[in-house]
Formats: C-alpha cells, structure tokens, sequence
C-alpha cells in the first residue's frame, strides 16, 4: 500500500556524507510509489525530483528556538495532511522513526549544563521519542549511540535498531541487527528499514490519534471525544474507568481518569502510597512488559490535560 511520508531535518548540505544518505533513503521511498514530503529550516543542495520540500520560515534568534517553531509546524502538518509515517534525521516529538547520527545530549551533556535552556530543550525533545512512553522506533549505524540511547532514557531494546556491516548474534547486543549487504551504504541500509516498517500491519488510530500525543496532547476536540467515549465498562473506581469500544470493526480498551479529587489524592500520601493520578502509569507499564518481552497490549496512544495532579483529566 503506498504512504504519504514526512520526512524532517534541521538542515540539509548536499556535501555532508550523512545527508547524501538521508537523500538516499527518500529515494528508495519513492521508488516504491511512495510519496514524499520534507521539511526542514534550510536546504543547500540540488533539490530532488517529485519531493515536496517545505522550507519552513526561522523565527527566533536562538537555535533551538527555530527547532522548537519546526516541530510545532510539522505537527501541525500530519494532522492536517495525515501523513502515514514521520521520519526524522532530528530529534522533535512526534516521529515515528528516528535516525539517530548524532549522540543523545544526556550522553553529552552533564552536571550543572543540562539546565541551560538549549539543553533543556533538546533533552525533552529527545526524551518524547525515547523514552518508555513512546513508540517511535530508532536507528542508528552506531552500536555505542544505541547503548547510549538505552542507558539514559530506558528505552525498549525492541524499539532499538542497529545497521551495521558486522555479523554478530542478536544475544550479544540485545538490539535489533539490521545487517549491512556487502558495498551497501548507510542510506540504501536506512533505506530498506524504511521499507521493511512501511509494510508491516498497523493498528488503525482511533480519531487520528498519533504517538505525537505522548508530547504535545491531541487537539482539544479529540480530547474530549475520547473522554466521552461510551463502551462496555469493565472497571470503574475512583474517577477512573476502563472500558471497550470498537473502531472499524476492531476492538480497543480505553482507560480514562477523569481526576481523583483532593480527598483521594491526600488520603494515598497519608497512607505513603503515591497516588495515580494519570492514564501514563498504564502505558509506562504495558512499555515496561514490553521490555521484558512478555507479551502485552499493544498501546497506540496516550495524552493528558492540566497541571494540577488531583484534577488531572488523561486518557
């Protein structure tokens, strides 16, 4: 079946090696019949054939500012284009791959320098995709940025995947191998993962929720009409309840929290259990299950509304 495709990087040259590799994956993409779009702050080259590049204009002096203004037009361009697949050469929330190039900044970045506000924000950026909570799937042609990966943000060794001209046992990394043929680049690599994942079955999402949910929240409209989802309750306490609903002849559970209330909230801390207070717990416990390879649900979406912990509404 063929996708739209969103592609994203902060910037483009024609002469970085790295980037050739980006522009060779698109190309294998096409190939396939699928289509492309790109976006990015800048493009230093000669544009491909058939490509859509969206050249998204700088606000803000700052770097990171500029990758924060990005992120927030790409996501704005998958609800609005229903792109299939998002794929980044840079890490913003709400990819559904990751090429990983470069270190994690928690590798990099330690001690009293993680709280400048560049770092704080590349730090969350990375930790929307990275973390337990997310899906997105991430690849690498470095063993030692996966590990890195893994180490600072937990993330599933099922969701790592390692391109490498080595042949190895999977028991020895306990990450994905996605070997290498013999003269084959780090682009066609990347590129025949891409194709791989494009084919394989996807559940469908409920009122086009996305895995960017995990960062942003979904639109408020989207939000309430899960929250007011009707179904056959199987469980139901404390401001929360579990029920089954069904989307396109599939069945789907959702759990929602609709706030505990103050009385609940302190009566947990003064019985020294902390309370639960979010929808998150469940799906940081359905990625944990996962991690240990037992087998689970499989979770497609989370979000949640408001600051205060006794009044907050998820899903």
């Amino acid at each position: 079946m063929k996708q739209r495709l969103c592609f994203v990087i902060f910037r483009y040259a024609s002469t970085e090696a790295l980037h050739r590799g980006f522009l060779t994956a698109i190309d294998r993409c096409q190939a396939a019949g699928h289509s492309v779009d790109v976006y990015t702050l800048e493009w230093r080259g000669d544009k491909p054939q058939n490509v859509t590049i969206h050249i998204v204009k700088k606000q803000g002096a700052p770097l990171f500012r500029q990758y924060a203004h990005l992120a927030r037009c790409v996501h704005e361009a998958r609800l609005q284009a229903s792109y299939d697949c998002v794929i980044g050469f840079n890490a913003i929330p709400g990819l559904d791959i990751y090429y990983a190039k470069d270190p994690c900044v928690s590798e990099l970045v330690q001690g009293i320098s993680r709280y400048v506000p560049r770092h704080q924000q590349r730090i969350q950026f990375e930790k929307s995709i990275l973390s337990e909570t997310s899906q997105c799937q991430v690849v690498s042609f470095s063993l030692t940025i996966l590990r890195a990966i893994k180490m600072h943000y937990k993330t599933p060794a099922c969701r790592l995947h390692w391109l490498s001209h080595e042949t190895c046992g999977q028991n020895e990394t306990n990450i994905h191998i996605h070997t290498l043929q013999r003269g084959q680049s780090i682009g066609e690599g990347f590129g025949d993962y891409l194709l791989d994942y494009l084919q394989q079955p996807k559940l469908p999402q409920p009122f086009g929720v996305n895995t960017a949910t995990a960062y942003y929240g979904c639109e408020p409209a989207v939000f309430n009409r899960i929250m007011q989802l009707e179904g056959l309750v199987v469980r139901e306490k404390e401001g929360r309840k579990t029920l089954r609903f069904e989307y396109n002849n599939q069945g789907f559970y959702a759990k929602l929290h609709q706030g505990i209330g103050f009385k609940e909230w302190l009566k947990n801390w003064l019985w020294l259990r902390p309370p639960i207070v979010s929808a998150r717990t469940e799906w940081q416990a359905i990625a944990k299950l996962r991690t240990l390879k037992l087998p689970t649900q499989e979770a497609i979406a989370v979000s949640e509304r408001g600051r205060c912990s006794f009044r907050r509404t998820s899903f």
